[in-house]
Order: structure tokens, then C-alpha cells, then sequence
């Protein structure tokens, strides 16, 4: 969704932790197994679009997979392309989690005390 204008080169796969997919996103379009990124700026995010059509995506947006509401976006043809009739706000990852009785602010705490000590310990370096 950005620096389009870059060749990407690194290859990912994706983690998912949905029933949909078996823990994993790897079938792309055109075939790749993998999805070409570019190296993420260490002074920015790195923004990742999941585009879901259909119903069926929008119903599975729900708890049951820990996604919440989803945002919606009412979008109609016009004459110089398309326009945004409406958009609709979905629910927050920390939100969802609180929703399920996590606290996003004690998980995020942990998560970055698991990472310190590992690099103290030299099982992560700061380039992986």
C-alpha cells in the first residue's frame, strides 16, 4: 500500500492465526508461494493491505476469529472512476482483544521484555 515505487526484496510468508487458512497465507496472485516486501524503514511503519470480499469475509469479521467488526468502505462507480459514499469505522485490534478479556497494554509490555531479553541474550539480532 506504499513505496510502490520500489522493487521489493525481501520474501514473506504470512501468519494467520484464523481457522481459514491453516495458520498460513501463501498462495499469491501469480502463483508465488511467497509475497515479495521491501525492507521496512526503521523510522516508519510498514503498511499491509488484506483485502476480503464478499459476505462470507465480512460475517467471518466477527470475535470468532479475533478480527471485530471489519472497517467498510461503500464505494460506488462515477464518471472519473469511483467515489466513497460512506465509511464505516471497525473495531481496533486492542479493542477485540479487551472485548475477550486481554489487556493489549500488558500483552504489548511482555512481548517487548521476550524481545530485549533475547537479544541480551543473542538468540535475535536487532537485523532479524
Amino acid at each position: 500500500m506504499q513505496r510502490l515505487h520500489e522493487p521489493p526484496v525481501v520474501s514473506a510468508a504470512l501468519a494467520d492465526l484464523t481457522c481459514d487458512s491453516d495458520g498460513k497465507i501463501d498462495n499469491f496472485a501469480g502463483g508465488g508461494r511467497s509475497l515479495p516486501l521491501h525492507l521496512p524503514h526503521p523510522d516508519s511503519k510498514y503498511i499491509l493491505g488484506l483485502f476480503l470480499g464478499g459476505v462470507y469475509q465480512e460475517v467471518m469479521g466477527s470475535n470468532h476469529n479475533m478480527f471485530g467488526t471489519t472497517n467498510v468502505a461503500h464505494i460506488t462507480t462515477a464518471p472519473e472512476g469511483f467515489r466513497i459514499k460512506r465509511l464505516v469505522r471497525g473495531q481496533s485490534i486492542g479493542e477485540v482483544l479487551r472485548t475477550c478479556q486481554h489487556h493489549p497494554e500488558d500483552m504489548r509490555s511482555a512481548f517487548a521484555t521476550m524481545v530485549e531479553e533475547a537479544v541480551a541474550s543473542r538468540r535475535l539480532s536487532p537485523l532479524q
